[in-house]
């Protein structure tokens, strides 16, 4: 099996085919990916760590929310597992919505796709920096990053609350502090993983992050914790 996978990698790679498919989901390769991005798709390895958690964690009732969808294979992921009516992809970026709107009409997947970023505060509309990396887009301005544009602002509180979800993935490349504390609770929330950003906020930060969770009595799942991709489970 494993020289079957390897295989199948290397002629990935060779041929660079427009669609892949990883995880049981089909996804389309557009031109416009960075090679990285691309590399990792072909490889396999494209969020890899982050499927194997969500395949530990997520249980049949679950209602799952995706801040950061990208081109949408965490929540595909997801809905294979409870069903795509208990999903909600978030994203900010312009490009990645319409990679991830693609990607979810490509697997006849009608999972509710939310365009705006989610930060605090009370304006309809916010700064977003789009970025020539895959993946790097962010709410504040970073190296290769592309002029500002204004996006829709969602209400994540709002949001976790009209949908009662239970398990929430948070990957928004160094936003993760500032958007979970800024929550008044963490209603029906059962599973938090989060993709620290350290690298882009600084380690104080994530450092904080990390005991807001744990005042709000969430602990620290070290088994399937990995990296800068962390769980936090609700303490029984």
């Amino acid at each position: 099996m494993a020289d079957k996978h390897r295989l199948a990698s290397a002629w990935r790679r060779t041929v660079s085919p427009r669609r892949v498919k990883l995880h049981g989901v089909r996804l389309a390769v557009p031109q416009a990916l960075d090679r990285d991005a691309k590399r990792a798709l072909y490889s396999g390895r494209y969020e890899r760590r982050k499927i194997r958690q969500l395949r530990s964690k997520i249980e049949p009732n679950d209602v799952f929310v995706d801040l950061g969808a990208g081109l949408g294979l965490t929540a595909l992921f997801a809905a294979t597992m409870i069903g795509a009516g208990r999903v909600t992809a978030v994203e900010a970026d312009p490009r990645a919505v319409a990679m991830a709107r693609a990607n979810f009409a490509l697997n006849d997947c009608a999972i509710d796709l939310i365009e705006g970023a989610a930060v605090g505060g009370a304006d309809a509309n916010v700064d977003f920096y789009p970025n020539a990396t895959f993946g790097a887009s962010a709410c504040f301005p970073r190296a290769g990053g592309i002029d500002a544009i204004r996006v829709p602002r969602m209400d994540l509180a709002a949001l976790l609350q009209e949908r009662q979800a239970t398990v929430l993935n948070v990957d928004v490349e160094g936003a993760e502090h500032g958007l979970l504390s800024s929550l008044p609770d963490f209603a029906a929330l059962r599973v938090i993983l989060v993709h620290f950003h350290e690298q882009s906020v600084g380690y104080a930060r994530s450092a904080e992050l990390t005991r807001l969770l744990f005042d709000r009595g969430f602990a620290f799942d070290l088994a399937d914790s990995r990296g800068r991709r962390m769980i936090f489970v609700r303490a029984s």
